[in-house]
Parts: C-alpha cells; structure tokens; sequence
C-alpha cells in the first residue's frame, strides 16, 4: 500500500484590501446637517398644505396642550408669598439680635 501524498504548506490567503472609508470635512458635516433639516421641513410643509389628508397631518402634527398660564400665575403667587415670609423672618431675626 503507498502511502498518501504529504498536504501542500499551508500558505496565508491574501486578505481583500477592505474599503476605503471616507474622510469628511467639517463643511461635508454642517451641510449634510442643513440638508437633513431641509429635507425635514419640505416633507413637513408638504404633509401640512399640499396633500390631500393634510388635516389628519396637522391633527397629529401640532398636539393641542392645555394652558398653563393659571399655573405659572400661581407660581408666581407662592414664590411672592415665600419671598414676604422670608423677609418677616429676617425682620423678626433683626429684631431679636437689636435686643
């Protein structure tokens, strides 16, 4: 019986060069920034006045919240009504101290 021929050397596979990635200048950034902002707003005024479901589109688009200006009038009362209570206190510490 022969003997079974000796396996070739094992040789590294060449590796693929990978691909270049691409070097972005900072002018290459701010303009796909005002690009993507650009592309934003076209869609936004489009879907808001020129398609025909344009009313569901700004149903969605601009939720209607509840007005809080009695809250911040209130705010302002308390913070008002803290600031008087604060200056009683540092009358009547005064007070104590002249004593």
């Amino acid at each position: 019986m022969a003997t079974p021929p000796p396996p070739p050397p094992l040789t590294p596979t060449p590796t693929p060069n990978p691909t270049p990635t691409p070097n972005l200048d900072p002018d290459q950034v701010s303009s796909l920034i005002a690009l993507l902002w650009l592309a934003n707003y076209a869609a936004d005024m489009t879907m808001l006045h020129v398609l025909p479901e344009r009313k569901h589109y700004r149903t969605y688009k601009q939720e209607r919240t509840p007005d809080f200006s009695d809250l911040r009038n209130k705010i302002a009362e308390v913070e008002g009504e803290k600031k008087k209570l604060r200056e009683r206190k540092n009358r009547f510490a005064a007070k104590l101290d002249d004593q």
